[in-house]
């Protein structure tokens, strides 16, 4: 009997600092044919802001990477290396509405 599905399961990596190995090994999990769906991972603010700049065309902000970082790994549309319109839709409202949120507090 099978309980859960196969997105039961996901992975976030987040890099920290900017060492090219780093960041190269954890984009090959990411692309990874067996295990790359289970897997989001993230590279530096600067590294994915160049990423989005250059598949988009659109200036990746702070609040749009952090979006990005939190929620890769439970909803696959977040992780779409900024190729999707429907992408930036998303995370600019969902990063606006968090930090709108946070300047009540």
């Amino acid at each position: 009997m099978i309980l859960y599905g196969p997105d039961a399961v996901s992975y976030q990596f987040a890099q920290i600092g900017n060492d090219l190995k780093a960041q190269a090994f954890l984009g090959e999990l990411d692309s990874h044919p067996v295990i790359g769906g289970l897997i989001d991972s993230t590279s530096n603010y600067e590294v994915e802001q160049d990423e989005m700049m250059r598949t988009s065309g659109v200036q990746l902000t702070p609040e749009m990477w952090l979006v990005k970082l939190l929620m890769g790994s439970i909803d696959s549309s977040y992780d779409t290396k900024g190729k999707s319109s429907n992408f930036l839709v998303i995370v600019n409202r969902i990063g606006a509405d968090l930090f709108h949120f946070a300047d009540e507090k």
